[in-house]
């Protein structure tokens, strides 16, 4: 049994990534135990002063549910987002819900194609690719990649993000770690997104 004096510390590390309370719960439950630990998780998780600033509101979305792939990595979608005035390419896994983040020196065909190869190289070539139809995907350059390497790259329809719904909720669920995680640890934060993302998928909110 955990003494008290260690369990706030215990509290605040398992919150690190501010999940919820039921995946907080279920984390703790397999690590520590003293009495009324579900108490003790459901009170900080309820005072988390950064959960509650960036807590987003439950909006009904429309969201086209894509036919589900019959392995992993053979459909991907894949977005940027800037944070901070630092560029990154997220890619996910249509299966699996597996996330790969990467950050971008610049979003140039060729720059992207650089990060997509080295992907590739740990995951394997996917059959198709889902994204916005901007650049730098509709450059003659990545049309050429895509075909040489055969993946066969799906346009979303333009003015409506959110029919690409799998890379919409990545990236907010993403950014949101991003934001929440202390100064102090941006040097880390790449293996902490990826990581807790990917840990996540596996519970329940």
């Amino acid at each position: 049994m955990v003494p008290v004096k260690y369990r706030k510390e215990i509290l605040k590390l398992l919150h690190v990534l501010h999940k919820g309370v039921v995946s907080s719960k279920i984390k703790a439950r397999e690590y520590f135990y003293w009495p009324n630990l579900n108490r003790d998780v459901e009170e900080y998780v309820s005072k988390c002063k950064i959960c509650q600033k960036y807590q987003r509101e439950n909006q009904k979305e429309i969201i086209i549910n894509p036919e589900t792939p019959g392995r992993p990595w053979q459909k991907v979608a894949c977005d940027f987002f800037c944070l901070k005035g630092k560029e990154h390419l997220l890619m996910i896994d249509y299966l699996s819900k597996y996330v790969e983040l990467k950050p971008l020196n610049s979003t140039t065909a060729q720059s992207v194609i650089t990060v997509m190869k080295s992907i590739y190289a740990t995951h394997g070539i996917p059959e198709y690719l889902v994204s916005d139809g901007g650049p730098p995907f509709n450059s003659n350059l990545s049309t050429n990649f895509f075909r040489e390497w055969g993946i066969k790259h799906h346009v979303t329809p333009p003015h409506f993000p959110r029919a690409n719904g799998q890379i919409e909720r990545a990236v907010q669920t993403v950014k949101s770690f991003l934001l929440k995680l202390p100064k102090r640890e941006k040097l880390c934060m790449l293996y902490c997104l990826t990581t807790g993302y990917n840990q996540q998928r596996t519970c329940h909110h």
